[in-house]
C-alpha cells in the first residue's frame, strides 16, 4: 500500500512519480536522503555537452583564432552563423536538462540542482549566453549541491557565464594599471547581485559602500576570452591584477588586505558563512520545497543546520528532510511549468513528444528554458503561476497529452501512480463521469492536486 509519505517524497521533493516509483519507496526519508550520496552520477542525458572552453573555441574559430593579430571583423553572415551555433547548442543544452529530469533515477537531487541553479540564475534574456547557460549549469552547479555553499558560491562567480551575464569583464579598478589609461571603470552588478540575491539577501545589513568596495575587490575578477592581452587559456576564469583596484577595502566592518586573487576570494568566504547568509539561504530553501509561507520553526532549524555546519548543504539538506514541516499532507505550493510538464511526462513515459514542441509549450507557459527574467531567478510564489492564463495552458496541454497517448491508462491507475493518497474523492468521482478514457485523463493531469506538490 502506498503511503501518504511516499507520495509527497515522490511530489514534492521529487520530480513527479514515474510507474511503480512509490509502491518502491519503502521508507521515504531513506529514499531522498540516498540521493545525496550520489555525487558522482552523471544523468546520460548530459554526456557528451560541450564545456565553456569548447564553446569559447567556437566564437574564436568566427573570429579567425586566439591571436589578436589574426583575428578580424566578422561579416554579417559570419556573425549570422554564430548566432546559429549558440542557438544550436541551446536547444540541445534545454533538450538534454528536460530528459534528465525526465529520466533520472534521482529526482530529488535533480530538484536541487534546479533550485541552486535558479539560486544563481544566468539566463539567455543575455543573447551571447544561449551557449553558455547549460554549461554553467553542468560545471557550477551540480558538482557542488551537496557540499559547501562557499565552494558553489565560488563556482558560480568564477564561471565564465555569471561573469558575462554580470558583466564583470567590463569592471576595472580606476587606479589600476588598466583604469589610469583608459576611461572605463567600476560596474557593481555581480558585487550587488552577490550579496543582494545570492548570500546576506537584500535585508542583510550591507550598505550601498560596501556594494562599491566589493565591486573593487572584485575587478580584475574575469575569464580569457577572444580580446585577452593578459594570457591565459581561452574560456577559462582568469584573474587579471592590471584591472584590479588595488589597496586595501572596508566591507560588512571587516577589511580586507590587497593579496591578488586571494583578496576577493576572502570576502567570498566571508560572506558564505555570515549569519544573514544563512538566514537567506534558509528561508528561500523552505519556501520552494515547503509553502510560500513555510514557518518560523523550520527556517530557524535550516540556518542552525547552515551556520554549524558552515554552509554544509547535505547537512542542511538532511534538515529539510526531517522537518515535520516538510511532511505535512496539504500541498501548498503550485508547480512551476518546468515540474508541470516534466510530472505529466513523468507519469506516462511511453508517450513521444519532440523536444522542440517541449521547449515551444514551456515557452508558452511562460517558463522558457534559462531564460528568467532578472538575476534573481523564477517567482516561487503560488499567485503568480496560478494565473487564469497560466492554468488554462495546463488545461490545454492536459487534453492535448491525452491525444498523444496510443496506450490509454485507466484513470484509476493513473491517479493510484501518480498521486496516490494525495488524490481526493472528489477528483475520482469527477474522473469516473468523463465521457471517454482521454477526457478523464485529461482532467486528472489538469486537477488541483497534479498541478500542486
Amino acid at each position: 500500500m502506498i503511503t501518504i509519505e511516499a507520495a509527497i517524497a515522490a511530489t514534492r521533493f521529487g520530480l513527479g512519480p514515474r510507474t511503480g516509483e512509490m509502491a518502491a519507496i519503502i521508507s521515504p526519508e531513506k529514499w531522498l536522503l540516498a540521493q545525496l550520496s550520489n555525487d558522482r552520477q552523471e544523468e546520460p542525458s548530459l554526456k557528451g555537452l560541450p564545456r565553456t572552453q569548447t564553446i569559447v573555441s567556437e566564437y574564436l574559430s568566427t573570429f579567425g583564432g586566439e591571436k589578436r593579430s589574426r583575428r578580424r571583423e566578422p561579416t554579417s553572415e559570419q556573425r549570422q552563423a554564430l548566432q546559429k551555433k549558440l542557438a544550436a547548442i541551446y536547444r540541445r543544452e534545454a533538450s538534454a536538462r528536460f530528459h534528465a529530469g525526465l529520466e533520472t533515477k534521482n529526482p530529488f537531487r535533480e530538484r536541487l540542482v534546479h533550485f541552486w541553479s535558479d539560486h544563481f540564475t544566468v539566463s539567455i534574456t543575455k543573447p551571447i549566453l544561449s551557449g553558455f547557460v547549460g554549461a554553467f549549469e553542468r560545471e557550477a552547479i551540480r558538482p557542488h549541491v551537496t557540499g559547501r555553499f562557499e565552494d558553489l558560491l565560488m563556482a558560480a562567480c568564477r564561471h565564465p557565464a555569471m561573469i558575462l551575464y554580470l558583466d564583470n569583464h567590463t569592471s576595472i579598478g580606476p587606479n589600476s594599471p588598466a583604469g589610469r589609461r583608459g576611461n572605463r571603470g567600476l560596474n557593481e552588478n555581480l558585487a550587488r547581485e552577490i550579496l543582494e540575491l545570492h548570500t546576506l539577501g537584500v535585508n542583510g545589513g550591507y550598505r550601498q559602500k560596501d556594494v562599491t568596495n566589493f565591486a573593487k575587490v572584485l575587478t580584475g575578477w574575469t575569464f580569457t576570452g577572444p580580446d585577452s592581452r593578459f594570457g591565459g587559456k581561452v574560456g577559462e576564469f582568469q584573474f587579471v591584477w592590471q584591472l584590479h583596484e588595488p589597496g586595501s577595502h572596508r566591507i560588512l566592518g571587516k577589511s580586507y588586505r590587497e593579496n591578488g586573487i586571494n583578496q576577493p576570494a576572502k570576502v567570498l568566504r566571508d560572506i558564505a558563512n555570515h549569519p544573514s547568509t544563512a538566514r537567506h539561504i534558509a528561508l528561500k530553501m523552505a519556501r520552494y520545497f515547503i509553502a510560500d509561507d513555510p514557518g518560523k520553526g523550520v527556517v530557524g532549524r535550516l540556518e542552525e543546520a547552515f551556520l554549524e555546519s558552515r554552509g554544509d548543504l547535505r547537512h542542511v539538506t538532511e534538515t529539510l528532510v526531517r522537518s515535520p514541516e516538510a511532511w505535512a499532507p496539504e500541498q501548498k505550493k503550485f508547480k512551476q511549468p518546468f515540474e508541470y510538464i516534466l510530472s505529466t511526462l513523468r507519469a506516462v513515459p511511453a508517450v513521444e513528444v519532440e523536444d522542440d514542441k517541449i521547449l515551444g509549450v514551456l515557452s508558452l507557459m511562460g517558463q522558457r528554458t534559462f531564460s528568467a527574467p532578472s538575476p534573481a531567478g523564477w517567482p516561487d510564489e503560488t499567485l503568480f503561476w496560478a494565473s487564469p492564463d497560466g492554468i488554462m495552458r495546463r488545461v490545454e496541454w492536459s487534453n492535448a497529452l491525452s491525444h498523444r497517448l496510443r496506450k490509454l491508462p485507466s484513470y484509476e491507475d493513473l491517479i493510484a501512480e501518480s498521486l496516490g493518497p494525495l488524490a481526493s474523492e472528489k477528483l475520482k468521482k469527477v474522473a469516473s463521469r468523463a465521457e471517454n478514457r482521454r477526457q478523464a485523463l485529461a482532467l486528472v493531469f489538469a486537477s488541483p492536486e497534479f498541478m500542486r506538490r
